[in-house]
């Protein structure tokens, strides 16, 4: 990788398994306001999308009202199950060995900047990141 100095990875389906953080929370909040809680294959197609776009097309409506408020409720549930984030095997090698190499890391999400800073200091890499940049950013 001649030339190149910084390397920039995506932080949810990356170097984190956030499948069970993201359909458990999404879960949550359907239920909790009482929708239909789909198939995951289902949500999986729209993971990773604006929040506001994803919680739209899964529960099949264009109003924000209470797309926001399940937004709401899904990152309240994050924020109470970090632990649901597991680090992918041999990541962590592999960051390390990118950075003894010299190159300049970087992390990149649309998740909020609280959850995605915690579950990386939660998986033992947050050092490894120059920079971690979030959808608040």
């Amino acid at each position: 990788m001649k030339g190149i100095t910084t390397l920039l990875f995506d932080i949810d389906g990356t170097i984190l398994d956030t499948r069970e953080f993201i359909f458990q929370a999404t879960e949550h909040a359907l239920a909790n306001l009482k929708y239909t809680v789909p198939e995951r294959s289902f949500m999986g197609k729209f993971v990773g999308i604006p929040f506001l776009e994803y919680y739209k097309k899964v529960i099949g409506s264009s109003k924000d009202t209470d797309a926001e408020k399940l937004i709401e409720i899904h990152q309240e549930f994050q924020r109470s199950n970090l632990h649901l984030a597991k680090l992918f095997s041999n990541t962590s090698e592999t960051l390390r060995k990118l950075k003894k190499r010299g190159y300049r890391l970087g992390a990149v999400t649309s998740r909020s900047r609280i959850t995605s800073k915690q579950t990386l200091i939660d998986a033992g890499i947050a050092d490894l990141f120059e920079t971690v940049i979030s959808a608040e950013d």
